[in-house]
């Protein structure tokens, strides 16, 4: 089954988002406003799962979806079913096995919003080798921004897997560079994969001496394709 990692912050009656949030987002719109792209409205009911004894095992969330992309003028509705995070790993086994035998399947995408922002199928990538490479590249720098997000938040390893996803990018930059306009973004991504060693080794007295500054500086998504 899959799982996830969720931030909350209160609804609020403001039309822009919390200062906090747009904080951690710096990593992938840089100066770019964050706009509305997705509505997503879900009728939720809450049922616990139970043992013999009527002890609570589990609790599970059935959700009815009606979800707009903005952006793409579509509309999807869906009905999705999950099981609390706390759930023992062995209870977890035990019911998607039966969840499975009801005819349930596991959810394509991550999120209710990675399901309402997935391409029309004809924008999907096919399979020639322009289109691996730029769905290898893509995950590369997912994972370049989403760890740009969990390294502000101090969360262990986070700037270890920055340079991880930066020496594979520019590994890739070089291997394909008769494919790839290359040269603008290959130095930069040095300059941030060398930036991140001096932060990581000042990582443990940070976390010792409160929240301070970013631990490299926000990355912005290149695009590589001539």
């Amino acid at each position: 089954m899959r799982t996830r990692e969720e931030i909350h912050f209160p609804l609020g009656r403001s039309n822009t988002p919390p200062a906090d949030l747009v904080a951690l987002t710096l990593g992938r719109p840089r100066d770019v406003p964050l706009v509305p792209v997705a509505r997503i409205v879900t009728r939720r009911a809450t049922w616990q799962l139970v043992d013999e004894a009527g002890s609570a095992l589990a609790e599970l969330t059935d959700d009815h979806v009606e979800a707009a992309n903005l952006r793409a003028s579509t509309m999807d509705n869906w009905r999705e079913l999950e099981l609390a995070d706390e759930t023992d790993a062995a209870l977890l086994d035990r019911a998607e096995r039966q969840l499975r035998k009801a005819g349930l399947r596991p959810a394509t995408y991550g999120s209710k919003l990675a399901r309402v922002l997935r391409p029309a199928p004809e924008d999907e990538p096919g399979r020639t080798a322009g289109d691996q490479l730029v769905i290898y590249l893509s995950g590369q720098v997912d994972a370049l921004v989403r760890n740009d997000l969990l390294a502000r938040r101090e969360t262990p390893d986070a700037v270890h897997r920055m340079r991880v996803a930066a020496r594979r990018l520019r590994g890739v930059l070089q291997a394909y560079r008769t494919l790839l306009d290359r040269e603008r973004f290959h130095l930069r991504l040095a300059a941030r994969a060398r930036a991140c060693p001096r932060r990581r080794r000042r990582g443990t007295v940070r976390r010792r001496l409160g929240p301070t500054e970013p631990p490299c500086r926000p990355f912005s998504s290149p695009r590589w394709v001539r």
